[in-house]
Protein backbone atom coordinates (compact mmCIF):
# COMPACT_ATOMS: atom_id res chain seq x y z
CA UNK A 1 0.00 0.00 0.00
CA UNK A 2 1.16 3.39 -0.86
CA UNK A 3 1.07 4.80 2.17
CA UNK A 4 4.86 5.86 3.40
CA UNK A 5 4.80 2.62 5.40
CA UNK A 6 7.78 1.19 3.29
CA UNK A 7 10.41 2.91 5.91
CA UNK A 8 8.37 0.95 8.78
CA UNK A 9 8.41 -2.37 6.65
CA UNK A 10 12.10 -2.03 6.08
CA UNK A 11 12.86 -1.12 9.61
CA UNK A 12 10.85 -4.44 11.19
CA UNK A 13 12.11 -6.60 8.54
CA UNK A 14 15.80 -5.71 9.04
CA UNK A 15 15.26 -6.32 12.19
CA UNK A 16 13.53 -9.70 11.57
CA UNK A 17 16.28 -10.23 9.36
CA UNK A 18 18.99 -9.68 12.24
CA UNK A 19 17.55 -12.59 14.32
CA UNK A 20 16.84 -15.18 11.75
CA UNK A 21 17.45 -14.41 8.29
CA UNK A 22 14.87 -15.59 5.70
CA UNK A 23 12.43 -14.67 7.92
CA UNK A 24 10.68 -11.48 6.59
CA UNK A 25 9.24 -10.59 3.17
CA UNK A 26 8.60 -6.96 1.63
CA UNK A 27 7.48 -5.05 -1.04
CA UNK A 28 5.47 -8.35 -2.30
CA UNK A 29 2.89 -7.66 -4.87
CA UNK A 30 -0.48 -9.18 -5.21
CA UNK A 31 0.51 -11.43 -8.38
CA UNK A 32 3.38 -12.99 -5.87
CA UNK A 33 1.09 -13.02 -2.71
CA UNK A 34 -1.27 -15.56 -5.25
CA UNK A 35 1.70 -18.00 -6.49
CA UNK A 36 2.23 -18.49 -2.85
CA UNK A 37 2.37 -21.39 -1.73
CA UNK A 38 0.32 -20.14 1.26
CA UNK A 39 2.88 -22.12 3.17
CA UNK A 40 5.58 -20.03 2.96
CA UNK A 41 3.79 -16.58 3.57
CA UNK A 42 2.85 -18.42 7.02
CA UNK A 43 6.14 -19.41 7.64
CA UNK A 44 7.77 -15.63 7.61
CA UNK A 45 7.83 -13.55 10.82
CA UNK A 46 6.95 -10.23 8.99
CA UNK A 47 5.02 -9.99 5.59
CA UNK A 48 3.98 -6.53 3.87
CA UNK A 49 3.74 -5.08 0.25
CA UNK A 50 0.98 -3.98 -2.11
CA UNK A 51 -1.72 -6.16 -0.20
CA UNK A 52 -5.16 -5.78 0.50
CA UNK A 53 -7.35 -6.42 3.95
CA UNK A 54 -8.60 -9.51 1.34
CA UNK A 55 -5.04 -11.20 1.45
CA UNK A 56 -5.79 -11.64 5.47
CA UNK A 57 -8.56 -14.33 4.56
CA UNK A 58 -5.25 -16.66 3.35
CA UNK A 59 -3.01 -15.80 6.26
CA UNK A 60 -3.51 -17.96 9.33
CA UNK A 61 -6.04 -16.56 11.81
CA UNK A 62 -3.30 -15.74 14.42
CA UNK A 63 -1.67 -13.30 12.01
CA UNK A 64 -1.18 -9.87 13.84
CA UNK A 65 -1.80 -7.60 11.13
CA UNK A 66 -1.77 -3.45 11.16
CA UNK A 67 -1.06 -0.68 8.74
CA UNK A 68 -0.78 2.79 8.89
CA UNK A 69 -2.66 5.94 6.42
CA UNK A 70 -0.81 8.80 4.94
CA UNK A 71 -2.21 12.36 4.67
CA UNK A 72 -3.95 11.64 1.34
CA UNK A 73 -2.30 14.80 -0.55
CA UNK A 74 1.11 13.42 0.16
CA UNK A 75 0.38 10.18 -0.67
CA UNK A 76 -1.01 10.59 -3.95
CA UNK A 77 2.30 12.79 -4.92
CA UNK A 78 4.53 10.01 -3.80
CA UNK A 79 2.43 7.50 -5.96
CA UNK A 80 2.41 10.13 -8.68
CA UNK A 81 6.08 10.81 -9.06
CA UNK A 82 6.47 6.60 -8.43
CA UNK A 83 4.61 6.24 -11.36
CA UNK A 84 5.93 8.50 -13.45
CA UNK A 85 9.31 7.57 -13.30
CA UNK A 86 8.53 3.82 -14.30
CA UNK A 87 9.97 2.72 -17.35
CA UNK A 88 6.67 0.94 -18.61
CA UNK A 89 4.99 3.82 -17.66
CA UNK A 90 7.15 6.30 -19.47
CA UNK A 91 7.46 3.86 -22.34
CA UNK A 92 3.20 3.75 -22.89
CA UNK A 93 2.23 7.33 -21.84
CA UNK A 94 5.62 9.20 -22.38
CA UNK A 95 5.52 11.96 -19.73
CA UNK A 96 2.63 11.77 -17.51
CA UNK A 97 1.67 15.06 -15.40
CA UNK A 98 0.08 15.01 -12.46
CA UNK A 99 -3.37 16.22 -14.26
CA UNK A 100 -3.43 12.98 -16.43
CA UNK A 101 -2.94 11.10 -13.25
CA UNK A 102 -5.83 12.63 -11.72
CA UNK A 103 -8.11 12.67 -14.32
CA UNK A 104 -7.24 10.12 -16.61
CA UNK A 105 -9.31 6.78 -16.71
CA UNK A 106 -6.14 4.86 -17.44
CA UNK A 107 -4.39 6.69 -14.12
CA UNK A 108 -6.97 7.90 -11.48
CA UNK A 109 -8.24 5.04 -9.94
CA UNK A 110 -4.67 4.93 -8.40
CA UNK A 111 -5.36 8.25 -6.89
CA UNK A 112 -9.32 8.26 -6.08
CA UNK A 113 -9.46 6.79 -2.69
CA UNK A 114 -6.52 4.76 -2.92
CA UNK A 115 -6.01 3.94 0.68
CA UNK A 116 -9.85 2.77 1.35
CA UNK A 117 -9.64 1.10 -2.19
CA UNK A 118 -7.00 -0.87 -0.11
CA UNK A 119 -9.04 -1.77 2.68
CA UNK A 120 -12.40 -2.37 0.78
CA UNK A 121 -11.72 -3.70 -2.74
CA UNK A 122 -12.00 -7.49 -3.36
CA UNK A 123 -10.97 -9.49 -6.71
CA UNK A 124 -11.29 -12.71 -5.53
CA UNK A 125 -8.16 -14.14 -4.22
CA UNK A 126 -9.09 -17.20 -2.87
CA UNK A 127 -10.30 -18.22 -6.56
CA UNK A 128 -7.43 -16.96 -7.81
CA UNK A 129 -4.77 -18.70 -5.55
CA UNK A 130 -7.58 -22.06 -6.37
CA UNK A 131 -6.99 -21.37 -10.34
CA UNK A 132 -10.61 -20.70 -10.99
CA UNK A 133 -9.81 -17.77 -12.26
CA UNK A 134 -7.17 -16.06 -14.60
CA UNK A 135 -6.32 -12.49 -13.16
CA UNK A 136 -4.73 -11.69 -17.37
CA UNK A 137 -8.40 -12.84 -18.54
CA UNK A 138 -9.88 -10.73 -16.02
CA UNK A 139 -7.43 -7.25 -16.34
CA UNK A 140 -7.44 -8.26 -20.45
CA UNK A 141 -11.02 -7.97 -20.27
CA UNK A 142 -11.15 -4.14 -18.72
CA UNK A 143 -10.62 -3.35 -22.28
CA UNK A 144 -9.53 0.30 -23.34
CA UNK A 145 -7.96 2.55 -21.91
CA UNK A 146 -5.97 -0.20 -20.32
CA UNK A 147 -3.64 -2.33 -21.88
CA UNK A 148 -4.14 -5.92 -23.01
CA UNK A 149 -1.26 -7.63 -20.92
CA UNK A 150 0.87 -6.26 -17.62
CA UNK A 151 3.48 -7.99 -16.26
CA UNK A 152 1.50 -7.91 -12.56
CA UNK A 153 -1.80 -8.48 -14.16
CA UNK A 154 -3.39 -9.41 -10.97
CA UNK A 155 -1.84 -6.28 -9.11
CA UNK A 156 -3.12 -4.29 -12.43
CA UNK A 157 -6.52 -5.68 -12.06
CA UNK A 158 -6.66 -4.92 -8.52
CA UNK A 159 -5.99 -1.23 -8.87
CA UNK A 160 -7.97 -0.22 -11.75
CA UNK A 161 -11.20 -2.81 -11.29
CA UNK A 162 -14.15 -0.85 -10.97
CA UNK A 163 -14.97 -0.37 -7.13
CA UNK A 164 -18.68 -0.90 -6.16
CA UNK A 165 -18.61 1.48 -3.09
CA UNK A 166 -17.90 5.20 -2.88
CA UNK A 167 -18.75 7.99 -1.00
CA UNK A 168 -20.62 7.52 2.76
CA UNK A 169 -20.89 3.44 1.81
CA UNK A 170 -16.78 3.28 1.06
CA UNK A 171 -16.17 5.30 3.84
CA UNK A 172 -18.27 3.03 6.15
CA UNK A 173 -16.57 -0.03 5.07
CA UNK A 174 -13.28 0.98 5.52
CA UNK A 175 -14.12 1.80 9.07
CA UNK A 176 -15.11 -1.58 9.19
CA UNK A 177 -12.25 -3.27 8.01
CA UNK A 178 -9.58 -1.33 9.45
CA UNK A 179 -11.46 -2.27 13.22
CA UNK A 180 -10.67 -5.98 12.06
CA UNK A 181 -6.94 -5.09 12.27
CA UNK A 182 -4.91 -5.18 15.58
CA UNK A 183 -3.34 -2.18 14.94
CA UNK A 184 -3.58 1.15 12.85
CA UNK A 185 -1.19 4.41 13.09
CA UNK A 186 -0.54 6.85 10.89
CA UNK A 187 2.57 8.07 9.10
CA UNK A 188 3.35 10.82 11.48
CA UNK A 189 3.83 8.48 14.02
CA UNK A 190 5.86 5.48 12.23
CA UNK A 191 7.92 5.23 15.32
CA UNK A 192 5.33 4.10 17.92
CA UNK A 193 3.90 2.11 15.20
CA UNK A 194 7.27 0.42 14.95
CA UNK A 195 7.59 0.40 18.75
CA UNK A 196 4.01 -2.02 19.22
CA UNK A 197 5.10 -3.73 16.00
CA UNK A 198 8.92 -5.00 17.43
CA UNK A 199 6.70 -5.83 20.78
CA UNK A 200 4.48 -8.16 19.26
CA UNK A 201 7.19 -9.81 17.43
CA UNK A 202 9.79 -10.04 20.45
CA UNK A 203 12.53 -7.45 18.96
CA UNK A 204 14.59 -4.49 20.18
CA UNK A 205 12.84 -1.32 20.07
CA UNK A 206 14.62 0.92 17.26
CA UNK A 207 13.56 4.43 15.54
CA UNK A 208 12.18 4.22 11.69
CA UNK A 209 14.59 6.02 8.93
CA UNK A 210 12.68 7.99 6.62
CA UNK A 211 13.69 5.73 3.65
CA UNK A 212 12.30 5.75 -0.03
CA UNK A 213 11.10 9.19 -0.61
CA UNK A 214 10.82 9.56 -4.47
CA UNK A 215 12.85 11.70 -6.04
CA UNK A 216 11.79 14.35 -7.59
CA UNK A 217 8.09 14.60 -6.55
CA UNK A 218 6.17 17.46 -6.92
CA UNK A 219 6.18 19.55 -2.81
CA UNK A 220 3.20 19.86 -1.31
CA UNK A 221 3.42 23.45 -0.83
CA UNK A 222 4.43 24.55 -3.99
CA UNK A 223 1.05 22.61 -5.44
CA UNK A 224 -0.96 24.80 -7.75
CA UNK A 225 -4.42 25.53 -5.03
CA UNK A 226 -6.46 24.24 -7.73
CA UNK A 227 -4.88 21.30 -8.36
CA UNK A 228 -4.57 20.91 -3.93
CA UNK A 229 -8.60 21.02 -4.35
CA UNK A 230 -8.35 18.58 -6.83
CA UNK A 231 -6.80 16.02 -5.21
CA UNK A 232 -8.69 16.43 -2.03
CA UNK A 233 -11.68 16.19 -3.58
CA UNK A 234 -10.97 12.63 -4.80
CA UNK A 235 -9.14 11.87 -1.70
CA UNK A 236 -12.22 12.83 0.31
CA UNK A 237 -12.54 9.42 2.11
CA UNK A 238 -8.91 8.43 3.05
CA UNK A 239 -8.88 12.18 4.30
CA UNK A 240 -11.40 11.33 6.39
CA UNK A 241 -9.93 7.80 7.60
CA UNK A 242 -6.41 9.43 7.96
CA UNK A 243 -8.39 12.22 10.47
CA UNK A 244 -10.17 9.81 12.07
CA UNK A 245 -6.98 7.31 12.77
CA UNK A 246 -5.08 10.60 14.15
CA UNK A 247 -7.70 11.15 16.15
CA UNK A 248 -8.11 7.72 17.65
CA UNK A 249 -11.94 7.56 16.71
CA UNK A 250 -12.01 4.13 15.36
CA UNK A 251 -14.93 1.79 15.87
CA UNK A 252 -13.98 -0.87 18.44
CA UNK A 253 -12.03 -3.92 17.52
CA UNK A 254 -12.92 -7.83 17.88
CA UNK A 255 -12.06 -9.43 21.55
CA UNK A 256 -10.39 -12.55 19.36
CA UNK A 257 -7.79 -10.18 17.83
CA UNK A 258 -4.96 -11.96 15.14
CA UNK A 259 -2.14 -12.26 16.71
CA UNK A 260 1.56 -13.97 15.52
CA UNK A 261 2.82 -16.61 17.83
CA UNK A 262 5.95 -16.41 20.00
Amino acid sequence: MKTGGRSLSDAVAGACEQRDPGSARVNVFLDEFAAGPPEVWAGLDYLSGHLSCEALDLLPSTTFSFTVVREPVERTLSHFAHVRGAAEVVEEWGELTLEQFLEEPRWRDLAVNYQARHLVHEVGLTEIVAGRSSPAERFAALGPPFPAEHELPLQSLFDCGPMSLDGDDLLSAALGRLGRLDLVGTTEHLDDVAAAVMDVLGLPRARVPHLHATPGRPASADLDPALRRRIEEVTAVDRELHRLVGSGRLPPRPRSVRRSPP
